[in-house]
């Protein structure tokens, strides 16, 4: 995202008094797990993307020192494509994949 853009970990870090430091950001957000191995950066996402460059990268997944709920994700598409059956299908297929993620 573009310098100063906030999200839902700014706005939670907000609440609680506290801020980040960004000192990078990327284009391609999976470029990033290469970048935070060879770095002293730390990359804050959530655990099951992380997950899948832990085996293959020099990295270590540790827990936040500050509480956070849970990451809620959402679908967005275009109204133009809310009836299509191609989209319909493609979001429910998404769907479904998602909820059967394990829940911690």
């Amino acid at each position: 995202t573009h310098p100063g853009a906030r999200g839902v970990i700014d706005a939670h870090l907000d609440s609680l008094g506290m801020q980040r430091h960004i000192t990078a950001r990327c284009a391609h957000f999976s470029l990033i797990p290469s970048i935070v191995a060879s770095s002293l950066l730390v990359l804050t996402t959530g655990r099951q993307y992380c997950e899948r460059y832990v085996e293959q990268l020099p990295l270590a997944i540790l827990p936040c020192p500050v509480p956070f709920p849970r990451l809620m994700y959402y679908q967005l598409w275009h109204a133009r494509t809310h009836h299509s059956a191609a989209a319909v299908w493609l979001r429910e297929c998404v769907k479904a994949v998602a909820s059967s993620l394990r829940k911690e």
